[in-house]
C-alpha cells in the first residue's frame, strides 16, 4: 500500500476489452491495488480489494465505480441483517469537515497547506476534495474561491494543525482568515442505514451485498432500480421517493408526517434517471398493471 504524502503517477493504457475499459483513479495515499487492469466481475463483491476504490469501469452503455460498503450503516430497510439486495441505493458515506478561518498557512505555488485539526486521521480524506474561500479581495481576485483534489494528509503535529497536499499549487498564498471545505472521496465508502434518512445516492447495487464488501455500482447507464410506491407523503419514515411507477408522482421528505401530498415536489430530492416510457412497465404513455416489478430506467448519476 503507497503511504508517502509525494504524488505518485501511476501511467497505463486505456485498452479496450470486449466494449469494457478501467479507469484508475488519480493517485492519492493510502489507498492501494494500483495498475490492476483485470477485467472485473461487476456482479461480485468480496472480502479482498481488487482495485483502488473510485476506479471507473465503462462497459458498452453503462458506468461503475469501485467502492466499499460501510462496516456498521449497511442493511436493507426493514430486515436489518446487514444485507441490501440488487437494485437499491447506495448513498455516500462522504463526511464533510467545514473550517472556517482555520487555514493556518499556504504559501503561493506550494501544494501543501496547513489547517487547523485537531481530530482527523491520516489520510482520511486523501482523495476527497477541499474547497478554499479567502477571507480577502473580491471575485475578480484569482484563486480567491478554488478547490482542488487531497492528495494526502497527516494526522495532528501536536500542535493541533494537520497539512494537506493538494493536486495543483496554490495560486496565492492563505491567511488564517481563509475558510475551507473539505470532503471525503464520495466512493471511498458507501452505506445504506438500516434507519434514518437517505442522503446522496451515487449508485446501484448490482449484488446481494453485505457490511465491508467491495463491489461495483452502476452509475449510468440501463439499469434496473428498486421503486419506492407510497399513497401519501411520509408512508414511510425517512424514504426519499426516486419516482413512483404509478399514480400521482410524490416525494417523502424524510418525516413520519402522514399529510397527503397534493402533486410532486422536487425538494430534497435528487434526479438519477429517467423511466422507460414503456405501457409495459408503466412508463410516460401507459399505467402499470404490476407496481412490484423492478422497472427499467437509464441512470445518470454519473457517466
Amino acid at each position: 500500500m503507497a503511504t508517502s504524502t509525494e504524488t505518485q503517477i501511476i501511467n497505463h493504457d486505456l485498452r479496450v476489452v470486449n466494449g469494457g475499459t478501467l479507469y484508475m483513479p488519480p493517485w492519492e495515499a493510502g489507498n492501494d491495488k494500483w495498475g490492476s487492469l483485470a477485467v472485473p466481475s461487476i456482479y461480485l463483491s468480496a472480502t479482498t480489494q481488487s482495485y483502488p476504490t473510485g476506479t471507473i469501469y465503462r462497459h458498452g452503455m453503462r458506468t461503475f465505480v469501485y467502492t466499499l460498503t460501510d462496516p456498521t450503516y449497511f442493511g436493507q430497510k426493514g430486515t436489518g441483517d446487514g444485507s441490501i439486495n440488487a437494485g437499491y441505493i447506495a448513498e455516500s458515506a462522504s463526511e464533510m469537515q467545514i473550517e472556517t478561518n482555520k487555514v493556518i498557512s499556504g504559501a503561493a505555488g506550494a501544494q501543501t497547506l496547513v489547517i487547523n485539526m485537531t481530530t482527523v486521521a491520516v489520510n482520511a480524506y486523501a482523495g476527497g476534495f477541499i474547497g478554499i474561500k479567502m477571507g480577502v479581495g473580491d471575485r475578480q481576485t484569482a484563486g480567491r474561491s478554488s478547490m482542488y483534489q487531497i492528495v494526502s494528509n497527516t494526522v495532528n503535529d501536536g500542535s493541533g494543525h494537520s497539512t494537506f497536499t493538494i493536486d495543483g499549487a496554490l495560486v496565492i498564498a492563505l491567511t488564517t482568515a481563509d475558510d475551507c471545505v473539505i470532503t471525503e472521496h464520495p466512493y471511498a465508502v458507501v452505506r445504506s442505514p438500516f434507519t434514518g434518512p437517505y442522503g446522496m445516492a451515487m449508485g446501484v447495487y448490482l449484488q446481494q451485498s453485505y457490511a465491508s464488501r467491495y463491489c461495483w455500482v452502476q452509475t449510468g447507464g440501463p439499469c434496473n432500480f428498486i421503486p419506492i410506491n407510497a399513497s401519501y407523503q411520509g408512508a414511510a419514515a425517512h424514504e426519499h421517493i426516486g419516482y413512483a411507477v404509478g399514480g400521482t408522482f410524490q416525494t417523502s421528505e424524510g418525516t413520519t408526517d402522514t399529510t397527503p401530498g397534493g402533486a410532486f415536489s422536487s425538494t430534497g430530492m435528487q434526479r438519477i434517471g429517467e423511466q422507460y416510457a414503456s405501457t409495459n412497465i408503466g412508463g410516460a404513455e401507459g399505467s402499470p398493471t404490476d407496481t412490484t416489478i423492478s422497472p427499467a430506467i437509464f441512470l445518470k448519476i454519473f457517466n
